[in-house]
């Protein structure tokens, strides 16, 4: 394992190019790391086919919950389904998802959606909602990316004379038997029963949802649907992709095929709210977006009304049908989303400083526990993220409301920080999640016993691991990097984590070195190998300006990018860190 300027690197994996591969030797080693074994199954990989996603009637429950929706839908006494989300992407894509479907196959039935505030109700099924929904007479509702852990509110459903549904991807509580703690409440959960795959984020299961739907109430005797429900399908899968994305699930089996798809798909997607959403953030030109951009830019507008208490706009967006109506909500989420933006900085600055402070950049603190007093909970998630860059170890952020904290997690790879939490239960007062991520809620006086609870779990990390790290891909030569290559590593989108962007070692000398950007921020260099020369950029490397002397020999670890210029294309590297070698190393 060897060390750059700024990260520890992993070596790659030895792997030869897949049998009967006949492109470039470099991307074949790429394949054979990711499991792939011969030339049928990298074409498999490459196509990513949405007819390889698994039957959704393998989903426990799938049928019975089904069959309920529609017949409910059916009913002559003017009552509304209720589908119940939440406020992430993940939760909003999802709820719509099912939401449209069911609007598409009942027409004249009563579909509604609730999002919960995050500042007012918090995470979950909303027991108030749930009463005010009994009240109206109506009788039945379906989570969607929530509810697995909802233990009070399938109880106070019950009481209230609700049918409640749970559609979920986190992991649910269990008893000391192993079995999920929600008696008599149909769970539709992909890490339950027989399903083949437990990976599935909420928006995913909920797109499950509405085709078994879709498929019950109008598919023939094979469960082929009429072309108008087959093109809402793939419109719906658009959305599923974006849940897929921002959610950060492992991006392999059926998640890599729904995204894959999905993004493909989206530049034809007919929902006016993802068109105009589409627009807002300069993505209307693409034919195909990346799951970067989806990541980065789509994303992050949907959760940011999410965070600041205002998802209805992001749910009115994507179910509306009225054009201009959609232009207004796709502006106001932009404008949310600077707000956010602000934020996020203001309170990165202030975490940061705090952990360093606290000591919690020290060897023997391997979990940042903070509490900040005006911290907006609705934030913390993005600022816990950051602190997990910064320090290379899982970060917990509060934020104090009065005598409750309430807060996110995240985590690193291969430290379940929801099992974390699970360690320090006794103090906590709610929590939920998966291993990468979590969110939580405590009281005030219970912050000393938790953070001791917590530091006294994340022992188990190997001290090794809390260096940030990156992964060498496969070792490369400066003369293989052209834009044929490119387009070949493009087609091993979508990126994400369990399919990670590949970062390539090449071994040149530094033939220029300039600082480029407004405050010289930024290094531009030029790479020389043999007869080869490369353009190379390294962002926020300015502090390393006087280590970079022209004529050193240095390992660059870094992504081809295409450069796009007055019409022609030319490759270039992004460099994403770099190793200064001595004139005895040899590569």
């Amino acid at each position: 394992m060897g060390r750059g300027l700024r990260y520890r690197w992993i070596e790659p994996r030895a792997a030869e190019v897949p049998v009967g591969w006949q492109g470039p030797h470099l991307v074949g080693r790429l394949l054979a790391q990711r499991g792939i074994q011969n030339e049928s199954e990298a074409e498999y990989f490459l196509q990513s086919p949405l007819t390889g996603v698994h039957d959704p009637g393998l989903l426990s429950n799938i049928a019975e919950v089904a069959e309920a929706i529609l017949g409910e839908l059916d009913n002559t006494k003017g009552r509304s389904v209720w589908i119940h989300g939440d406020y992430d992407a993940d939760g909003i894509t999802g709820a719509t998802i099912l939401a449209r479907m069911l609007r598409q196959l009942r027409p004249q039935a009563s579909v509604k959606i609730h999002v919960p505030d995050r500042m007012t109700e918090g995470y979950g099924i909303s027991i108030a909602k749930l009463e005010e929904i009994a009240s109206a007479g109506d009788e039945v509702v379906v989570s969607v990316d929530c509810g697995i852990a909802a233990i009070d509110a399938a109880e106070r459903a019950k009481a209230l004379g609700l049918k409640l549904f749970v559609t979920d991807h986190h992991k649910p509580l269990e008893d000391e038997t192993g079995q999920i703690q929600l008696p008599e409440v149909p769970v539709v959960h992909p890490g339950l029963g027989e399903y083949p795959f437990a990976g599935l984020c909420g928006a995913a299961v909920a797109w499950k949802l509405a085709w078994a739907c879709a498929r019950l109430a109008a598919g023939d005797e094979e469960g082929r649907l009429p072309a108008h429900l087959r093109s809402l399908l793939a419109d719906l899968t658009s959305l599923a992709a974006i849940g897929t994305i921002a959610d950060v699930v492992p991006l392999e089996d059926e998640n890599r095929l729904i995204a894959a798809w999905g993004l493909r798909h989206i530049a034809q997607c007919r929902i006016p709210g993802v068109e105009a959403l589409l627009r807002v953030a300069n993505l209307d030109a693409k034919r195909q977006l990346t799951a970067m951009e989806v990541g980065f830019r789509l994303g992050p507008r949907l959760n940011a009304v999410g965070r600041l208490g205002k998802a209805d706009a992001a749910v009115e967006l994507l179910c509306t049908s009225d054009e201009n109506r959609a232009e207004e909500l796709a502006l106001e989420l932009d404008a949310i989303n600077r707000e956010r933006q602000e934020l996020t900085q203001r309170m990165a600055k202030e975490a940061e400083a705090m952990a360093i402070a606290q000591g919690f950049d020290q060897p023997n603190r391997r979990c940042l526990v903070l509490c900040g007093e005006d911290w907006h909970p609705g934030v913390v998630g993005i600022v816990a993220s950051r602190m997990v860059d910064r320090f290379g170890r899982p970060a917990i952020l509060l934020a104090r409301e009065g005598d409750t904290l309430r807060g996110s997690a995240r985590s690193i790879e291969g430290f379940s920080i929801h099992a974390c939490i699970d360690s320090a239960k006794e103090h906590v007062t709610k929590f939920g999640g998966h291993d990468m991520a979590a969110g939580l809620s405590l009281a005030t006086n219970q912050l000393e016993a938790f953070t001791s609870a917590i530091l006294e779990d994340a022992m188990r990390i190997d001290p090794e691991d809390l260096t940030p790290a990156l992964r060498v891909a496969t070792d490369a030569q400066l003369h293989e990097i052209d834009v044929d290559l490119i387009q070949w590593l493009q087609k091993l989108e979508p990126f994400g984590r369990s399919n990670p962007e590949p970062l390539l070692r090449l071994e040149a000398t530094l033939d220029q070195v300039d600082p480029i950007g407004r405050t010289g921020s930024h290094v531009a260099i030029r790479l020389r190998s043999g007869s080869t020369s490369l353009r190379a950029i390294w962002f926020n490397a300015g502090e390393f300006l006087p280590r970079l002397a022209r004529g050193r020999r240095v390992l660059v670890l870094g992504v081809p990018r295409e450069n796009r210029f007055r019409g022609s294309v030319s490759a270039e590297v992004e460099v994403k860190d770099l190793a200064l070698m001595a004139e005895s190393e040899t590569c």
